[in-house]
């Protein structure tokens, strides 16, 4: 069975495991893993990317299988592994006070070896430094606009010592700016309400595919298709027909960033209605005359 979005367990092993860098030709960016250069460079996405990491340590062994006891127990040590993903080692000439938060994450190795090393590299920075490698070994291998990765990491590195200081954040805090940043606390708070990763995928029914492809204008990939509603039908509310359909992870899990650059305009009214847009979301429900 080919790979599913619905599998939330294979999405925490991509995002834990060791990565493997490869590439066909200069329009496979799968080397990028499940993520896209737009997610890279300009540092969003990773409400799901947080959250999928949580809800992994929260209730499940390494091998998958569901932990004992209260989820609620081991919010603390949830919130040690997305420290110990995110983390990347200060710049030399950085000085912070005790109060101020740090981006270095290296003491947490021995709990955390999988997600950090000993020199503060997370999960992430490692996995942004084997990018930028395969980029330089293989420049005529790879898109040229992929070696905009290269070329700017040490601004990217910056930009996600930013971040990593704003994910500490309390949620309280008097003196956050803005309503709209990503806190652990967040967080780990909705990785509760969640709750365990799915490893069963959605099948699509015989019908549902037809139905589909009945749809789907021509211009759009009847996968792309396919993909959304495999996560409609894995995390729809009970209670209401919308859903909140992450476009940028969809298509870090698609390998191209033309759902939301060119094929939701053709689904809208088509396979799906959309309701709005919110960041690098929207909330749609699919026709039901494919839902049944």
């Amino acid at each position: 069975m080919k790979n599913s979005i619905s599998n939330e367990w294979a999405e925490f092993l991509a995002y834990t495991e060791q990565p493997t860098y490869s590439v066909k030709n200069k329009r496979d960016n799968s080397f990028l893993g499940r993520f896209t250069m737009d997610m890279i460079t300009g540092n969003y996405g990773f409400a799901r990317i947080l959250t999928i990491i949580a809800r992994g340590y929260l209730f499940h062994n390494p091998d998958g299988t569901l932990k004992d006891g209260s989820p609620y127990d081991r919010t603390e040590y949830a919130c040690r592994a997305l420290c110990a993903w995110c983390s990347i080692h200060e710049k030399e000439k950085t000085t912070r006070k005790e109060w101020q938060f740090r981006t270095d994450f290296r003491d947490f190795y021995n709990e955390f070896s999988e997600l950090v090393d000993e020199n503060g590299n997370g999960w992430y920075i490692r996995h942004l430094n084997g990018i930028v490698d395969f980029i330089n070994s293989n420049r005529d291998k790879v898109g040229q606009s992929t070696h905009r990765i290269a070329d700017s990491i040490d601004k990217i590195e910056d930009s996600w010592r930013k971040k990593v200081v704003q994910y500490q954040i309390p949620i309280f805090s008097e003196n956050t700016k803005g309503d709209k940043i990503i806190r652990f606390d967040d967080v780990i708070a909705d990785a509760l309400e969640l709750g365990a990763l799915r490893s069963e995928p959605i099948v699509l029914t015989k019908e549902q595919k037809e139905g589909l492809k009945k749809v789907t204008p021509k211009e759009v990939p009847v996968e792309v298709a396919e993909t959304l509603l495999e996560y409609y039908l894995a995390n729809k509310p009970d209670d209401s027909d919308w859903c909140v359909l992450p476009l940028t992870n969809i298509e870090a899990f698609l390998g191209s960033t033309a759902l939301s650059r060119l094929y939701m305009k053709k689904l809208n009214g088509t396979v799906l209605e959309r309701k709005d847009s919110v960041t690098s979301a929207c909330v749609a429900k699919l026709s039901r005359n494919i839902l049944n």
